[in-house]
């Protein structure tokens, strides 16, 4: 509830109009496919949302590759349950779990081949991978998700929460990813009109920027919200690239 996906489909947005190439994969969804946060952010990025063959026995439907045609974004949900719980929980129920070493070599495998269709375009390609619920929510096998990912050696994007304990939660979480050697390379906040944003400048290491997002809007609302804020997922996408830059020198 603190716009993760929210966050993916302004960094897609800005990404499109900066002419890259873009990836969001969403390794485990619930509710699906009611709830799909492949389905927005390909909506809102004019991309093509794909699914997997785990994902599409939820939605009965046939399964969809990720990289099929010359779209320049795609969304593809990869393994994904009915039920609307927690992952651990959704995939004890529905008798079809996923070993955490599955979902890291599909994750692998994903990004490789993205890298590898992309390899000759003029500008570096974007990938985004969300995670479903925070840093510390327990994966299909019931670890928690900064460790089933963490082989992956990816940097990280924290979505902190602008609203009341916020500061706890985003603190709680940015220590969570730091102690497992993620490299936290920029975090984003909507302002709620509690300044959460303000306190978490002097709690983390300075070198942690901060983007600050409009409050998080109403149901119905995003595209409206999406729009106001593009300034700042521009900024954002290039201190993105930035940071790229950065670990490869």
């Amino acid at each position: 509830g603190v716009g993760k996906t929210l966050v993916s489909g302004g960094l897609a947005q800005a990404a499109r109009r900066a002419g890259t190439p873009t990836l969001f994969l969403k390794p485990v969804q619930t509710g699906f496919p009611e709830d799909s946060d492949a389905e927005f952010v390909a909506r809102v990025a004019k991309g093509v949302e794909t699914m997997g063959e785990h994902a599409a026995v939820a939605a009965s439907t046939s399964p969809s590759g990720p990289f099929e045609g010359e779209t320049p974004m795609w969304a593809h949900t990869m393994y994904a349950w009915r039920k609307a719980a927690g992952p651990h929980v959704s995939a004890a129920l529905e008798g079809r779990p996923v070993m955490d070493e599955e979902i890291v070599r599909m994750t692998g495998k994903y990004l490789q081949e993205f890298a590898n269709k992309t390899c000759r375009s003029d500008s570096r390609p974007l990938a985004l991978i969300e995670t479903a619920g925070g840093v510390a929510s327990p994966g299909p096998s019931g670890n928690l998700q900064c460790e089933l990912l963490r082989a992956l050696r990816l940097p990280a994007i924290l979505v902190g929460d602008g609203s009341l304990g916020g500061i706890s939660t985003t603190t709680a979480a940015y220590e969570s990813l730091y102690a497992r050697g993620y490299d936290i390379v920029a975090i984003a906040m909507a302002d709620d009109g509690l300044a959460n944003h303000k306190a978490m400048v002097n709690i983390l290491p300075r070198q942690t920027p901060i983007t600050i997002l409009p409050a998080l809007p109403l149901q119905g609302e995003a595209d409206a919200w999406l729009e106001k804020s593009k300034p700042a997922f521009d900024n954002l996408v290039q201190q993105l690239i930035n940071s790229h830059e950065g670990r490869l020198e």
